[in-house]
């Protein structure tokens, strides 16, 4: 669920699109249904750390 929530909200996928799209790259890459979901919560909460991260690297040298 977390997955396709994800991808819901950054790629803009209905929650059919979504469930589809995992399912389509599990068949593609001939690996499970949780690998899938694995590899996705993992891209998108690593940008979303990085986004972060860098935001506050802005304020903090804007601040000085």
């Amino acid at each position: 669920d977390r997955a396709k929530c994800l991808l819901i909200e950054f790629e803009r996928l209905s929650e059919t699109e979504a469930h589809r799209y995992i399912e389509k790259r599990a068949m593609d890459l001939r690996a499970p249904k949780i690998t899938v979901a694995r590899e996705i919560i993992r891209r998108y909460e690593d940008s979303i750390y990085r986004a972060a991260v860098e935001d506050d690297r802005i304020v903090i040298n804007t601040g000085k």
